[in-house]
């Protein structure tokens, strides 16, 4: 556990310069009205990623203290700048939540962020320049605390880990740590499928489960959705058709359900699926609004993946997607794997993603129920046994963090991979949970 320094508060007022290791980020502060050369962003942000390396506290323009124990990690994209920070009040509560970067308050309301959901998960406000105001609206009715960067900081290397990381470490070497960590990961997943499956039919859970991890982190939710709308029970029924119209029947189902059938751009593609569909009982349809696809690549738009999810389920009609998958899984960790590899809609990255993440510690799950004790340790081994998956966001955070600047990650396997997931899950708990902070700032 690392030990908590006693914060030094930024005294508002204060004219002096930025320093990111040691070279100034930006100019000295002007009297309150004076011009002054706007300070860089990129510099206060980097300086704010090391902000549980200084000794010193923050305090609010509205006189409330907090001391950072983790920053929270680089957004990388649309929405704040920081994501999961985790800080602690002069009473010792933590507040989890995002941060937001300005040079200027008024950039809050310039970018459009009162007005954007997106951002009522801001606990701080970091800005250089206040303009008097102390809070900033959020489009919730809520306000978050402006901080003013205002005196001169050093950051000299990295300094400890952040507390929320070094308590989760307890003393262990960090592939121990890690190694732990992904268990308690697999089993925690495990654990809620078999609440699933005492609920549902055991093929319903498995198709929900290989959908929903066809969705990526953007979709994940509207993928399952679908597969509630459109159940593998119906899907079933077409066990009859002929090879040739079954796979064409399944797809156009799937686009059917998720409503985007009109979103398609070949109108030939258009004609092969109404023509099926006219032998298909009508059905429900999602709202196109609910799929996200801004900023997607190509190869992850949904209607690319619910082609590559009828390319899976033909294969299962006729003795179920369970069965299916332990049918494969009994063969070993790559076998799972290339049963859901259908290129070029579903690589392998993919594939080992949803091996890894939904088909193993589903299995795991029904072995228990069934108490088929040598799939239950099948499953773990080959959950332990596989490659590393895909880095993300938060892996990448995580690498940086415990493993330094210049790990490799081919030595990681998928267990450490999914460690690094878990250990930043449970340092910053609470604080991904519909971007809302954990507990009220004031």
């Amino acid at each position: 556990m690392v030990t908590a320094a006693a914060p030094r508060v930024m005294e508002a007022g204060y004219a002096g310069k930025l320093m990111v290791n040691g070279i100034s980020a930006a100019p000295r502060v002007m009297e309150a009205g004076s011009p002054y050369p706007a300070p860089d962003e990129r510099a206060v942000v980097r300086l704010w990623s090391n902000a549980h390396n200084l000794s010193e506290g923050l305090r609010t323009e509205d006189g409330r203290r907090f001391r950072v124990l983790y920053p929270g990690r680089p957004g990388g994209g649309p929405g704040p700048d920081f994501r999961d920070a985790v800080l602690q009040t002069e009473s010792g509560a933590t507040v989890r939540g995002d941060v937001e970067v300005h040079v200027e308050e008024s950039g809050w309301r310039a970018h459009r962020h009162h007005v954007d959901p997106g951002y009522n998960g801001v606990v701080l406000h970091l800005v250089l320049h206040t303009a008097g105001r102390k809070t900033t609206p959020q489009e919730s009715g809520a306000a978050a605390p402006v901080v003013r960067l205002s005196e001169e900081a050093r950051e000299d290397g990295h300094g400890p880990l952040p507390e929320p990381f070094a308590a989760l470490l307890g003393g262990e070497s960090t592939g121990d740590a890690l190694d732990e960590a992904g268990d308690r990961r697999f089993m925690a997943r495990s654990a809620g499928f078999r609440a699933e499956l005492e609920r549902s039919p055991p093929d319903e859970v498995a198709y929900r489960a290989v959908m929903e991890a066809l969705g990526y982190a953007a979709n994940r939710k509207p993928f399952r959705e679908l597969a509630r709308l459109v159940p593998f029970g119906v899907l079933a029924s077409m066990r009859g058709e002929p090879p040739a119209t079954r796979l064409l029947a399944l797809e156009a189902m799937l686009i059917r359900g998720s409503g985007l059938l009109p979103s398609i751009d070949s109108p030939a593609r258009v004609r092969r699926l109404r023509t099926v569909l006219k032998n298909i009982p009508p059905a429900p349809s999602m709202p196109p609004g609910r799929w996200r696809m801004a900023g997607m690549r190509p190869a992850n738009h949904p209607l690319r993946r619910m082609t590559g999810a009828a390319h899976v389920l033909d294969g299962h009609l006729e003795r179920g997607v369970m069965r299916g998958l332990a049918a494969a899984a009994a063969l070993g960790g790559r076998s799972l794997e290339a049963a859901l590899t259908v290129k070029p809609y579903v690589g392998v990255g993919r594939a080992r993603e949803i091996s890894v993440t939904a088909a193993l510690p589903l299995l795991h799950s029904w072995a228990g129920l069934r108490r088929d004790r040598g799939l239950e340790a099948l499953c773990l081994e080959a959950y332990r046994g596989f490659p590393k998956l895909q880095d993300n966001a938060v892996t990448r955070e995580m690498a940086k963090l415990l493993l330094g600047a210049g790990y490799s990650p081919g030595r990681l396997g998928a267990r450490r991979h999914q460690g690094l997931m878990q250990i930043y899950k449970e340092a910053t708990a609470g604080a991904q949970a519909g971007r809302r902070p954990t507990a009220p700032p004031g």
